[in-house]
């Protein structure tokens, strides 16, 4: 199987949540490592890479320039989800949102 393919899998457990980021644009790393896509978020627009650090066996995220490094499957939605999309509580989130989209409309 694939890196990228069995990345993205794990990313559609939370179709919701992958929705939420805008995510497009996936593709296969060239060296098999990893899955990169773009994403159009509330906090994060740009390219986001997912790579497979074997020796850690955790995965390396790239999201603009800054890497973090030693992500584990277990976390990695949650933890893209707070870089692109909600970095707060639900309720200030559901608030920012709401006063995002008011402000837009208006």
């Amino acid at each position: 199987m694939k890196m990228g393919n069995y990345i993205l899998g794990v990313l559609t457990t939370s179709p919701r949540v992958l929705m939420s980021w805008g995510a497009c644009g996936f593709r296969e790393l060239e060296d098999n490592k990893g899955l990169s896509m773009i994403v159009n978020g509330f906090i994060y627009k740009g390219k986001v890479l997912i790579e497979y650090n074997e020796g850690a066996d955790a995965f390396d995220v790239i999201i603009g320039e800054t890497i973090h490094n030693h992500i584990y499957i277990d976390m990695l939605v949650e933890f893209i989800d707070s870089v692109v999309e909600k970095n707060c509580s639900d309720d200030i989130y559901i608030k920012n949102v709401n006063t995002f989209y008011n402000a837009v409309q208006n």
